[in-house]
């Protein structure tokens, strides 16, 4: 059985297979405490949505389900129409259900310190607009694209793009550097990412087994055949380089399904780079984890400073 543990007063992670408190109580696998987790998660999640994001322009990048979305950007102090930066897209994690463009602020804010573009990215979740996670990563990949059209408004290199995310955001992060972009004019493949305890696996592959109630639930919430949108499905090789975090005793995105994406993408001879975080859970990376401080978000970070100085996006 899978289940999410509460991350922070202003994040909202539902379990990745189900959104509503009856498919818990039928699955008979929840406890009491995951049970009061989730409506907790529930009733924060009405304050962080619409995000409240100072220091960031806006940006409409798309309409969809009588929406606009938008994407928040940072921009460093010194920057001009005239940079070509390397940038990050974030996607907010959620089970594709709910979630919102403020889980990632502090992760951009520091990039952007470091002199990159970042920008937090709102897509369409069940919950708001009863979408699907196709709906999710067709809206992940319109936001790179619209990034990459705008390059030179926005003071960004377009081949220095990377994608990052947690959870259902690292899913969509994953989607979009692995699995064949249906259009071709203006790509929405990523230069690099960076993966927070993201869903790799959405169907078994050698290896790697997932529970009998996971795959009865999938395709209904992915609105295809799951292995559609698995990207440990799609690896091969040219994939662009990736660092992967993920806690050992993350129940809700095991920790064996970022093993096998990780060694898929090895045996392919692409850079992927997976950092176990021993103990942890789903939500180890984000900020004020109160049980430990700021550590491992701070240790996150590091070692993701370190991967973009390896591909001389920062000194």
């Amino acid at each position: 059985m899978v289940h999410s543990a509460p991350n922070s007063a202003d994040e909202f992670f539902l379990n990745l297979w189900a959104y509503t408190i009856g498919d818990y109580i039928q699955s008979m696998k929840i406890s009491f405490t995951s049970m009061c987790w989730v409506l907790s998660s529930i009733l924060n999640s009405q304050h962080s949505y619409p995000p409240q994001l100072p220091n960031t322009e806006r940006y409409t990048y798309k309409e969809g389900s009588g929406k606009k979305l938008q994407l928040y950007v940072y921009k460093p102090a010194d920057w001009s129409s005239e940079d070509s930066r390397p940038a990050i897209v974030f996607y907010f994690g959620g089970g594709w259900v709910g979630g919102s463009p403020s889980h990632f602020p502090s992760q951009a804010q520091h990039y952007a310190d470091l002199g990159l573009v970042t920008v937090l990215a709102d897509y369409r979740v069940a919950s708001r607009n009863q979408t699907k996670a196709k709906h999710c990563v067709e809206d992940a990949r319109d936001a790179i694209r619209y990034v990459r059209t705008k390059a030179k408004k926005l003071g960004i290199d377009p081949n220095r793009i990377a994608s990052s995310g947690g959870s259902a955001g690292g899913h969509l992060a994953a989607c979009l550097g692995t699995i064949k972009d249906p259009l071709e004019e203006v790509s929405s493949v990523p230069n690099a990412m960076i993966l927070f305890n993201p869903v790799c696996v959405l169907t078994p592959i050698d290896g790697v087994e997932l529970s009998t109630w996971n795959l009865k639930r999938m395709q209904e919430r992915v609105g295809l055949p799951p292995e559609e949108l698995s990207p440990a499905h799609y690896v091969k090789p040219g994939n662009p380089p990736c660092i992967i975090f993920h806690g050992s005793n993350n129940e809700t995105v095991t920790f064996a399904t970022a093993e096998k994406f990780s060694q898929l993408m090895n045996e392919a001879g692409n850079e992927c780079t997976l950092h176990p975080f021993d103990g942890r859970d789903h939500g180890f990376f984000n900020r004020s984890r109160k049980e430990r401080g700021d550590q491992d978000y701070h240790q996150t970070l590091a070692l993701a400073d370190e991967f973009l100085r390896n591909l001389k996006w920062i000194d």
